[in-house]
C-alpha cells in the first residue's frame, strides 16, 4: 500500500466517523419544539400533583395505602401515562424530534409522583415539610422511603415503555404518513392540498372540533348541558370572532392588487395629441 492509497483510507475512516458522530447528536438532540414538549409536561404534572390530595378514597383502600405506604392513584396510571404518549407521538412525528425527549419526559413522572408519595396523606392535605422530617426520622419513615423508591421504579418502567413506543409510532409510522408521505398515497394528496392553504384547514378543523365538543356535551345531559351552555354563551362566540378574523386575513383574500396588462415590446403607445396630429395630416 503506497502513501496515497494510505491517505485516501484514512480520509475515509475519517468521514465514517463524522458521519456517526452526527448522526449520534441528531439521535439525541435538544431542540425548541423539546423544550415546548417539557414545559407542556411539566405544567400537567404539577396539576396531577396538585390535584393528588384532593381524592377521596373509601376505608379499605386507606388502610391499604397505610400498610403498603404507595398510593396508586388515577394520575398515575391514567391520566399521565396519557398526557406522556400523546406528547410523545407528536414529537416523533416531527422531523425536530430525537430520543432525548422519550428519554427525559419518562424520567419526571417518577420522580414526581415518588415526592408526592413521600408527603402525601390519602383524603388530606400534603404534610408540611415539618411534619414530613418529624416522619422521616421515625422508623416508619424509612419504610415509606422504600416503598415510594420500590414505587417510583415501578412507575419509570412503565412510563419509559410508554414514552418510547409512542414515540416510535410516530417516527416510523405518523411521520411516513402525515410529514413525509408519498405524494401518490391518499395520506400524500390530502397533506399536499392542507399544505396549500394552512390557514383555511386550521380554521375549519377548529370550528369542527368546537362544535363537535358542544354537541357530546349537549347529548351527555345533566351537568355536561351546563358546560355546553356555558360554551355557546362565552367561548364559542369570542372563538368565532378569532377564527374568522384569522380566516379573513388569508394571503389570498388580502392580496386585492390588480395587476396591469403587460405592453408587448416594439408596439408605440401614442398619446392624444399623436392621435389629433395623425387625423389632421401632421
Amino acid at each position: 500500500m503506497n502513501r496515497a492509497q494510505a491517505l485516501s483510507k484514512l480520509n475515509r475512516s475519517d468521514m465514517r466517523n463524522a458521519a456517526a458522530e452526527r448522526g449520534t447528536q441528531r439521535i439525541f438532540a435538544w431542540n425548541r419544539a423539546h423544550w415546548i414538549g417539557m414545559v407542556v409536561l411539566i405544567a400537567v404534572l404539577l396539576l396531577l400533583q396538585w390535584s393528588s390530595s384532593m381524592y377521596l378514597m373509601p376505608d379499605e383502600v386507606l388502610d391499604r395505602a397505610a400498610k403498603i405506604l404507595f398510593v396508586w392513584f388515577p394520575g398515575m396510571v391514567l391520566h399521565w401515562p396519557l398526557v406522556l404518549g400523546i406528547t410523545n407521538l407528536i414529537l416523533g412525528s416531527i422531523r425536530s424530534g430525537s430520543l432525548s425527549f422519550p428519554l427525559a419526559s419518562a424520567i419526571i413522572g417518577p420522580l414526581a409522583f415518588g415526592c408526592t408519595n413521600l408527603r402525601l396523606r390519602p383524603g388530606f392535605p400534603y404534610r408540611s415539610w415539618a411534619q414530613w422530617w418529624k416522619l422521616m426520622h421515625a422508623e416508619s419513615g424509612h419504610q415509606l422511603l422504600v416503598h415510594s423508591l420500590i414505587g417510583s421504579a415501578m412507575l419509570l418502567i412503565c412510563y419509559t415503555a410508554v414514552a418510547f413506543i409512542c414515540y416510535a409510532i410516530g417516527s416510523y409510522g405518523l411521520r411516513e404518513l402525515f410529514v413525509d408521505p408519498n405524494p401518490q398515497t391518499a395520506s400524500g394528496r390530502l397533506l399536499t392540498w392542507i399544505r396549500q392553504d394552512a390557514i383555511r384547514f386550521g380554521c375549519w378543523l377548529a370550528t369542527a372540533i368546537m362544535y363537535g365538543l358542544l354537541l357530546a356535551l349537549t347529548l351527555r345531559g345533566g351537568m355536561a348541558a351546563m358546560a355546553a351552555a356555558l360554551l355557546i354563551n362565552f367561548v364559542i362566540p369570542p372563538a368565532l370572532l378569532v377564527i374568522n378574523g384569522i380566516y379573513a386575513l388569508r394571503p389570498g383574500l388580502t392580496d386585492v392588487s390588480v395587476e396591469k396588462p403587460a405592453v408587448p415590446v416594439g408596439v408605440h403607445t401614442g398619446t392624444c395629441a399623436d392621435a389629433h396630429g395623425a387625423h389632421h395630416g401632421v
